[in-house]
């Protein structure tokens, strides 16, 4: 554990000291306003033009923002996860830093851990900004707390997910720009599969349903928490990381 924290803090160190972060970040976060924006003023639009009860406006208006908030940050994190990770393994490839950690002591999870760790805190505290948004949401209204918990919640268990496999990415290769294509064609595949499958009436279809990021992160935007759901996000981090193990494994043949 002495290990991974040492490479925790290191890697989460020089992440800060990017100033490339932080250029990402502030598009980011301006993306994400414009489009919460306009979650809110499509609400007040379609509020004033329709006949409902309290109740159901009371949930449209969570539904509204949640969606235009926690759904753009989860879409968004498909272009931004790719740029953060792209460096991590790939930058030592192309330095000879990855053969010579070969010869350290080492283990390769706590390589992995350390790098996961370190680039998973930088997204989270991405999600924790979302606490903004959500203020404002209560002070111009009375969203549902237990969709907002569940929403948050849904979006850092895919932040983890798009980590594992941004490392996975880079470990590929030694070329951060190939290795940024792959983790965006990558998780934007798995966020789309969905749509390859069809109308849900085979079992290909049901297959693709299952695998669907975006249609697993919509129940928690919905409120929805099931294991189900839970253990597909942590479930595609433990996958997308043991084939990093895998990968790193092959340095060792050529050290």
């Amino acid at each position: 554990m002495k290990t991974i924290a040492t490479l925790y803090k290191r890697e989460l160190a020089a992440a800060f000291h990017n100033p490339g972060v932080y250029v990402v970040a502030g598009l980011f976060f301006f993306l994400v306003s414009v489009l919460v924006i306009h979650g809110v003023l499509d609400y007040a639009e379609r509020s004033t033009s329709r006949d409902a009860t309290a109740e159901e406006m009371a949930m449209d208006y969570t539904q509204t923002l949640a969606g235009s908030s926690f759904g753009a940050v989860s879409i968004l994190f498909v272009f931004v996860v790719p740029i953060i990770t792209m460096r991590a393994f790939a930058e030592e490839r192309r330095s000879g830093m990855f053969e010579l950690l070969a010869t350290w002591p080492i283990r390769d999870w706590e390589l992995i851990l350390g790098k996961f760790l370190s680039l998973a805190t930088v997204l989270v505290i991405m999600d924790a900004f979302m606490g903004f948004y959500v203020a404002v949401f209560y002070w111009l209204g009375e969203p549902d707390t237990g969709v907002i918990l569940s929403a948050g919640l849904g979006l850092v268990l895919a932040s983890l997910a798009y980590v594992s496999f941004g490392l996975f990415a880079s470990a590929l290769t030694e070329n951060q720009i190939i290795a940024a294509i792959i983790t965006f064609v990558g998780l934007f595949f798995f966020w789309v599969i969905q749509n390859v499958g069809g109308d849900g009436t085979t079992a290909f279809s049901r297959l693709c349903d299952a695998a669907s990021m975006s249609l697993r992160f919509a129940d928690f935007v919905k409120g929805l928490v099931t294991p189900g759901n839970v253990v597909y996000f942590l479930g595609f981090s433990f996958f997308w990381l043991f084939m990093t193990a895998r990968v790193l494994e092959t340095r060792h043949w050529r050290a």
